[in-house]
């Protein structure tokens, strides 16, 4: 996996062109474990990242037994070879009281051939 920074201002992951992968998000205030600390991406090495901004669905579940919640990511813009072929899911643990936690989110970006 790898793991970004995200201000957590929006639902929408970080607006960067990601390569295939896993990704963590985590919001600044949240204490990262130290067996991950050489994985995370900097704010250095996201400026070296193209900027692409993505659109996120709704909720995909719902309902009192619901653990994980699950939203569609597409990334937006111009219609180019990334945008066409590119897609995510970005998963956020729920509490017992039906809300997401936003502090820590999993960003699973892959290749769709179906765009």
């Amino acid at each position: 996996p790898k793991f970004g920074g995200n201000n957590g201002l929006k639902l929408s992951p970080p607006p960067y062109e990601y390569e295939d992968g896993v990704y963590v998000l985590l919001r600044l205030h949240v204490t990262i474990p130290s067996m991950v600390l050489d994985r995370l991406l900097l704010h250095r090495d996201l400026a070296l990242v193209s900027e692409r901004p993505w659109s996120l669905s709704g909720p995909q579940y719902s309902g009192e037994s619901v653990d994980l919640q699950q939203r569609y990511c597409t990334p937006k813009g111009k219609e180019d070879k990334y945008c066409s072929s590119t897609k995510g899911s970005i998963w956020t643990m729920v509490d017992s009281n039906g809300k997401e936690n936003f502090d820590c989110r999993v960003f699973h970006v892959y290749h769709s051939a179906k765009r």
